[in-house]
């Protein structure tokens, strides 16, 4: 995945299906949230060693407006998107598998 653009991920307990606190997410990623909501099904992804479980989460950025930010680079390896965009330099399967979950 080196080199191409991936979502932000959060290590939580297996038992932690809540969603990311908003405080790990805004370390994690420099954006402040209101709030989180995590969705109810994970998405899983099957490297050949490895078995990720990853429960996507949908949060309301603090800011005012977002609307005009697609494509907005946010600082070093961030930027916003909007639904069905895609950044240049491809992303990764499991990225892509979590962005429709997402409705993205």
């Amino acid at each position: 995945m080196a080199g191409m653009w991936c979502l932000p991920l959060i290590e939580r307990k297996i038992t932690d299906r809540a969603g990311a606190p908003p405080r790990a997410i805004a370390e994690v990623t420099g954006v402040k949230v209101k709030s989180v909501e995590a969705l109810t099904e994970p998405v899983k992804h099957v490297f050949t060693h490895r078995v990720w479980m990853l429960w996507p989460c949908r949060g309301e950025a603090a800011v005012v407006d977002v609307s005009h930010m697609s494509g907005y680079e946010d600082g070093p390896g961030r930027m916003w998107i909007a639904p069905g965009e895609r950044p240049r330099g491809g992303i990764p399967k499991v990225t892509e598998k979590v962005l429709a979950r997402l409705g993205y």
